[in-house]
């Protein structure tokens, strides 16, 4: 039996897969960051024993998948058993660790999606307890299968440092990855109160949060909710506790004034309806030809406005447009590009996005002609085989040369070592596009770090003459595209699962 969109049995399923999607994606989070800093507190020498290891493995389950092509069903199972039998005190030790806790996150069931996504680069490390700090630096991986390996394979320093390239080396890539797990911490907690109503789980993991960190960002955010937590389980010494120390550690924090000022909130009310109507006052004017003075009042807004960068960005991309009113074409363009590089990666950076490309000659930017059938095709699979894919717009073969070289130029700075291969494509019939492929990137989430680092350096990549979009697309998706000869379906389906969970994860 389908259950019929309409019903309402139907919405709260999905909405539900929704809310675990994102519980999953955290619980990931939280594995994957921790395995990767007990790695990092491995010697030189551990690390290099586990890279070779890791790559004998991935050479074995190669040939194995050659020869036996009609049981490679299998091969995750065989390759579970193969990572097992070469971590066994860093997998199979600390499962049975992980059942005696008592912390819901230790589950082995829920813990495995994070090892999951640890596998898939990997193929081996199992998380270990390593929720709470300690000083534990040993390695407890199959010294003796690793001996073996040693005599049989060398490898590079450059090669040692591709296959444990996400493993954090500096102080600074150690704290980043601590700030994953503090916001993946805190977003769980949220998730597991305001989405599944499980009170005591949410209050179960950001005790955990405080117990692990001490004096982090959103410190008190995390108290915040904890205390609402506390009072839905009947704890209401804990939560007024909770609330006089936010008030003495947080006495200015949003959150504290919310549980403290009664006047708090109406307050924030009305300055937020302050904003809306300064906003809609100064579109009024560019609705009604009165640009000067809508220029004007955008020199004017306070700082109260210009320090809320929803309404920053909101009257930047105004100002531009007025800019086209009052000015040439040329400036125009100037000021959308500044604006997209200023604002990458939100809703209104695509609008200008789309603006430019029809400024500069692309008369179907603003199509809307997308067929639900068409979207369908595409899926998204953020664990598989990624690409780059560019498309400049209106460049001849004189130009593609030029950009080959810069694109090229710019991989040699930022990319070295990933070693991507450039090639160009055809499936512009009117032959005024050029399509360039980067390959290749092992998940979506290497990709969109390409993606994200031209956007920070636009002008390392490509000339600004060039009109040019570029897009993440797994295999599949790519042979989609090829054959529909056009990326007019792909963009839709692009920013609304690849920008839309990059800026989720921000």
């Amino acid at each position: 039996m389908v259950l019929d969109k309409k019903n309402e049995r139907f919405k709260n399923i999905k909405n539900l897969a929704a809310n675990l999607k994102g519980i999953a994606r955290d619980l990931e989070t939280i594995a994957l960051q921790d395995s990767l800093i007990k790695v990092s507190k491995m010697s030189k020498e551990e690390q290099k024993e586990l890279a070779i290891g890791l790559k004998k493995k991935e050479l074995e389950e190669k040939k194995r998948m050659e020869a036996k092509k009609k049981k490679s069903n299998n091969a995750p199972k065989r390759m579970a058993v193969q990572a097992d039998g070469m971590m066994g005190a860093m997998a199979g030790k600390s499962i049975k660790r992980l059942q005696k806790s008592s912390f819901f996150a230790y589950n082995p069931t829920a813990v495995e999606a994070g090892i999951k996504d640890f596998k898939s680069k990997w193929g081996l490390v199992r998380l270990e307890d390593n929720w709470r700090r300690s000083n534990k630096t040993d390695s407890n991986y199959d010294q003796e299968n690793l001996d073996g390996d040693k005599d049989k394979l060398e490898l590079s320093e450059s090669e040692i440092n591709k296959i444990l390239r996400d493993v954090p080396r500096t102080p600074d890539q150690l704290e980043e990855a601590n700030k994953k797990i503090m916001a993946a911490m805190l977003d769980l907690g949220i998730l597991y109160r305001e989405k599944l109503n499980n009170y005591e789980k949410s209050a179960e993991i950001l005790e955990e949060l405080f117990n692990r960190y001490q004096d982090f960002d959103e410190e008190c955010k995390a108290m915040y909710y904890l205390q609402f937590s506390y009072k839905d389980l009947d704890k209401y010494d804990q939560a007024n506790n909770l609330i006089k120390k936010m008030t003495k550690k947080y006495p200015d924090c949003i959150y504290t004034k919310i549980l403290t000022d009664p006047d708090f909130v109406n307050s924030v009310k009305n300055k937020l309806n302050s904003k809306e109507q300064y906003y809609q006052e100064v579109f009024n004017l560019y609705k009604n030809g009165e640009y000067n003075s809508a220029i004007e009042k955008i020199k004017n807004a306070g700082k109260e406005i210009t320090s809320d960068e929803k309404y920053k960005i909101k009257l930047d991309l105004l100002k531009a447009k007025l800019l086209g009113k009052t000015q040439s074409k040329d400036a125009y363009i100037l000021a959308l590009e500044d604006f997209v590089k200023q604002y990458p990666n939100t809703p209104e950076s695509i609008k200008a996005k789309e603006t430019l490309r029809f400024l500069k000659g692309d008369k179907d930017a603003f199509s809307k002609l997308i067929y639900e059938e068409d979207l369908q095709k595409f899926s998204y699979e953020p664990k598989k085989l990624h690409y780059i894919l560019i498309i400049v717009h209106n460049a001849d073969d004189n130009d593609l040369k030029m950009i080959k070289t810069s694109i090229s130029n710019y991989n040699k700075k930022y990319y070295k070592l990933n070693r991507l291969k450039m090639s160009n494509i055809y499936f512009d019939t009117k032959g005024v596009d050029q399509v360039i492929l980067l390959r290749k990137f092992e998940t979506a989430e290497s990709a969109m770090k390409y993606y994200n680092q031209v956007a920070k350096n636009p002008d390392d990549f490509l000339n600004k003459k060039y009109n040019y979009e570029i897009f993440a697309i797994s295999q599949k998706n790519y042979r989609e595209v090829i054959k529909q000869k056009s990326v007019k379906n792909y963009k839709s389906f692009f920013e609304k699962n690849y920008l839309k969970n990059l800026k989720n994860n921000e």
